[in-house]
């Protein structure tokens, strides 16, 4: 079942809401259009990425079993620490510097003003590509190309799990109780406090740093 939030006229400091329709982040269409993306598109796009990445690092590294075991845990680690450092500090960076609004606005803002819109559940890749060429760059500078490689193919389909899951949680009736328990961690911070519950994927690190909250069940 679909979470849902009232819609209504609504004015950003980047972007408008008509009634009845999406957020619009930009009057053209072209523009407007690269900040959308499909599961299916998102999906495609970083399995293939991931496995080309693995692959060339998986040759060229010429690891052992147990360091390529140490290699993938520490990424998916490292993946959760980022993945809640991103949401609480750049997601919501307007929180401590207001002049940073419309930015904060485009790249996450928009998404809490219609937490029900699918096409702005997921990441763009206009975002999400740049943002790990970045960490991928740094990643070769630092280990050379092969352990990065390796290291960022674990990494991105981290990502990618993280993206399906908070898809999943705005979208999907999750059963069980790990997806019950997700999917009311997650739509807490969105309708119950901004402030907590920034791990989507695990709540590991909202414990580790004093921003769990857990809230009334939703969805």
């Amino acid at each position: 079942m679909r979470s849902r939030v009232p819609r209504k006229a609504a004015a950003t400091g980047a972007g408008t809401q008509v009634s009845g329709g999406p957020v619009r982040l930009f009057e053209s269409d072209f523009l407007e259009w690269f900040t959308r993306i499909n599961l299916a598109t998102l999906v495609v796009f970083w399995v293939a990425l991931s496995a080309v990445l693995l692959v060339l690092g998986f040759r060229g590294a010429g690891l052992g079993s147990g360091a390529v075991l140490l290699t993938a845990l520490a990424a998916a680690v490292s993946w959760t620490l980022f993945e809640y450092l991103m949401h609480r500090f750049l997601f919501h960076v307007d929180r401590w510097i207001p002049s940073a609004g419309r930015l904060a606005f485009l790249a996450h803002g928009c998404h809490h003003t219609d937490p029900a819109d699918a096409g702005r559940d997921i990441m763009p890749l206009t975002m999400s590509v740049p943002v790990f060429s970045v960490l991928l760059g740094a990643g070769v500078l630092l280990a050379g190309w092969a352990p990065a490689f390796l290291f960022f193919g674990v990494f991105a389909l981290c990502y990618l799990a993280y993206d399906i899951t908070h898809y999943a949680c705005h979208q999907w009736r999750l059963r069980g109780p790990i997806g019950t328990y997700v999917k009311r961690h997650h739509l807490a911070h969105h309708y119950a406090t901004a402030d907590r519950n920034f791990g989507v994927s695990t709540p590991v690190w909202d414990w580790v740093f004093g921003t769990l909250r857990v809230g009334r069940r939703h969805g």
